[in-house]
């Protein structure tokens, strides 16, 4: 394929993939509202791994559960400036051997001109 044929391909994919997106979204929506609301009275029941019916079976896989997290760069970036200058160059060249390099995707944005 020349990359006429390529780009006019990618297009009319994108064009499906968005529309199925937006099909999807309400329905999404509306899924995420009933399994909270089915599963909200079960939350605490630790014996309970399935709900069931005669149509369908809810497998309950894993409990849901409230964590806490910790933000250790907010942590450490407040903690440099209750030290000393020397204890905050030292600490930041630390740092500075923990830095690695990702590649970040590029995002683009296709645009039906014939519409």
């Amino acid at each position: 394929m020349n990359d006429v044929e390529l780009l006019n391909k990618v297009g009319e994919l994108n064009e499906k993939i968005n529309s199925l997106q937006n099909e999807l979204k309400p329905l999404q929506k509306e899924f995420n509202s009933l399994t909270s609301e089915l599963i909200e009275g079960y939350q605490f029941d630790e014996s309970l791994t399935r709900i069931e019916n005669d149509n369908f079976c809810m497998l309950i896989t894993k409990k849901g559960f409230v964590r806490n997290n910790y933000s250790y760069k907010k942590g450490f970036e407040n903690s440099l400036s209750k030290v000393n200058e020397n204890t905050r160059k030292v600490l930041q060249t630390e740092l500075s051997k923990t830095e690695t390099e990702t590649f970040v995707k590029p995002k683009f944005e296709i645009v039906n001109k014939m519409k």
